[in-house]
């Protein structure tokens, strides 16, 4: 991990607790919600890179249907903690 994505990482949790609050069990919500939106962004980069290959094997269908099944996980958990995408966020 990089010492720039490592401060990008904790900026974003900070800037969460500003919606939250200040205590330590709001800090455990924040990096849970940073990491979940992470999780959404990567795996749709992953989904992306084998949808966009010329041939797709049997493994890679199988890879897509456990990163579709990480996704939808990662979004309820998202939805439990009351949190939106990134991507939600910024429009707003």
């Amino acid at each position: 991990m990089n010492f720039e994505y490592t401060n990008k990482m904790w900026a974003d949790i900070f800037e969460e607790m500003e919606n939250k609050g200040d205590a330590f069990l709001d800090l455990i919500d924040s990096v849970c919600i940073v990491r979940l939106r992470q999780v959404v962004q990567w795996t749709n980069e992953e989904m992306w890179e084998i949808k966009d290959r010329a041939e797709i094997t049997d493994g890679m269908w199988a890879d897509y249907a456990e990163l579709t099944a990480d996704l939808h996980a990662a979004k309820r958990l998202l939805e439990y903690f009351g949190a939106t995408l990134q991507e939600d966020k910024d429009n707003a």
